[in-house]
């Protein structure tokens, strides 16, 4: 299977409870566990990051990975640890203290420290960095409210910027049941969905700050989609790729 394809059908949108309920009937009843999930969804987003270069090549390139205390976060931590390999030169600053971060983002972490990925404080940031690419793993589906101080002050500095930024699941600052936009939302020049597109992304609105959208295969059973009555969505979503990006989409 190519890595990349397009998808021209018509995809209907997954609710934030319908999401949680992927995400519990996958490692409850299929036995696909959150680190697989984290990996399929970080590797998926190295790959997008990579692809986003003219020449494809990574080697040297200066990224800065922001990541959030909960599983976004460590999704966009195992991107970091593949850009890495890859030869990037990977910075990763944190909202949240080591110690605050959800035990599964804090093994992701652990790792990068063992590969010696600098790990620095939000506060760290400043207009004195020049970066090729900022990725944003600040928050996910679970959003409801306001980004906390840190995450906004990570929000706007990413903002700020002058090169490509590219968001996991959603530009961070975007409410995803609803499609409220926060005051501090991320405007991504691509966004990386994963399993199906949340219902609040694809508002009229949302649309201005994901940039160019795509979706990740994290290898969601088409028998659990079924269990939620949403197999119309299944059969040929990534026949081209297991990244594809979302021409039409209702």
């Amino acid at each position: 299977m190519q890595t990349f394809g397009r998808y021209t059908g018509n995809i209907i949108t997954i609710t934030v409870e319908q999401m949680r309920m992927v995400d519990y009937l996958m490692e409850n009843k299929y036995g696909i566990n959150m680190f697989q999930m984290m990996e399929n969804a970080g590797r998926s987003m190295a790959l997008l990051s990579r692809k986003y270069f003219v020449d494809e090549k990574i080697s040297d390139k200066k990224i800065a990975v922001l990541a959030g205390k909960g599983g976004n976060g460590g999704g966009a931590l195992v991107a970091a640890r593949r850009l890495k390999n890859w030869g990037a030169d990977v910075k990763v600053f944190l909202s949240n203290s080591i110690n605050e971060l959800k035990t599964i983002t804090k093994v992701q972490l652990n790792i990068l420290q063992k590969i010696a990925v600098p790990i620095f404080p939000a506060h760290d940031l400043n207009n004195d960095h020049r970066f090729d690419m900022i990725l944003d793993g600040m928050y996910g589906y679970a959003l409801q409210g306001s980004p906390d101080p840190m995450s906004a002050y990570m929000i706007d500095w990413a903002n700020d910027q002058q090169c490509p930024v590219i968001s996991l699941d959603t530009p961070s600052g975007i409410e995803l049941e609803t499609g409220k936009i926060n005051t501090h939302t991320i405007r991504a020049d691509a966004t990386l969905t994963i399993a199906l597109p949340k219902k609040g992304l694809l508002c009229k609105d949302c649309l201005k700050y994901t940039g160019g959208l795509f979706l990740a295969d994290i290898c969601v059973p088409p028998e659990l989609y079924k269990e939620l009555h949403l197999e119309r969505t299944i059969p040929d979503y990534f026949s081209t790729g297991d990244i594809v990006q979302l021409c039409s989409i209702n």
